[in-house]
């Protein structure tokens, strides 16, 4: 295996893992071996236009994020217009509460013993003189209860996959600096021009108690992620990573499109039902 690289993408596609609801050949291939890759979904195409209008965040081989398109490929002017609104909408509240930009597309890199971790900020910087890490998001579930990468005010508080992206990028940027950032998500929606929210994400409104449960927190993360890194190279080396196969998953993989899995499916397979005869 080479370099264990640590990311927020690798935590929750693991997660994924453990739990079953991925597929643990594609696992391997895209952040162990890291030989295959997925294309970015229109989703994503969408994210990484807003964050270009809103903080000149580039592709990474450098290129501008194309206008976002139809179907046919054409340059859709709705989805256009509606994208460059909320990135001015963006730009408006970064400046009405504050921050101070000092740089964009930041990526951290530390290393720890057997691993890496490492983290890419859409923006560092400060407000009201104290460090903050800031992550802009494009999504159509802004106020969404129910998918599990909702953006719901009630929710979030329970929410695993968003607490655990600020939970790193902090522990992370104490690790690299000794300071405590603060974490902000500046969440857009994707279906219209106007809503959009702002969460600090922090263990306590006091600030106290905000530092002592953050350095608690850190500690039990770091523990974690040692842990976490030793499963993953006994799973490697013990060729532990299975096949999940699903007829979507399989037809969306990089591994059935070169032909290089023999776990891939195009048909369901028949599940067995035992049936309870009232």
């Amino acid at each position: 295996m080479k370099t264990l690289r640590i990311s927020k993408s690798l935590l929750l596609a693991y997660d994924a893992v453990m739990m079953g609801e991925a597929c643990g050949v594609q696992f391997k291939s895209m952040y162990l071996d890291k030989t295959h890759r997925l294309d970015p979904t229109p989703a994503m195409m969408k994210g990484n236009r807003f964050e270009f209008l809103a903080l000149g965040i580039k592709n990474r081989d450098g290129s501008e994020p194309e206008p976002i398109k139809t179907s046919s490929g054409n340059v859709s002017k709705a989805e256009e217009e509606k994208v460059k609104a909320q990135a001015e909408r963006c730009k408006q509240a970064l400046e009405k509460h504050g921050f101070e930009i000092m740089g964009t597309d930041q990526k951290k890199v530390n290393d720890f013993d057997g691993f890496q971790i490492v983290s890419v900020l859409d923006a560092e910087g400060t407000k009201d003189g104290e460090p903050v890490i800031i992550d802009t998001k494009y999504s159509g579930l802004l106020y969404n209860k129910w998918e599990v990468m909702g953006w719901h005010p009630e929710k979030i508080a329970n929410n695993i996959f968003h607490q655990k992206q600020a939970l790193m990028y902090m522990f992370h940027m104490a690790h690299r600096t000794g300071k405590l950032y603060d974490f902000y998500y500046l969440v857009h929606s994707a279906t219209n021009d106007v809503e959009s929210e702002i969460f600090k994400m922090q263990f306590s409104d006091d600030p106290d108690m905000h530092q002592k449960m953050a350095k608690e927190q850190f500690q039990i993360f770091e523990r974690s992620l040692h842990s976490i890194a030793k499963t993953i190279r006994l799973q490697y080396d013990m060729d532990g990573f299975k096949a999940v196969p699903t007829v979507k998953g399989c037809m969306e993989c990089p591994l059935m499109a070169d032909g290089s899995c023999k776990h891939a499916i195009s048909v369901p397979e028949i599940t067995k039902v035992n049936m309870v005869i009232l």
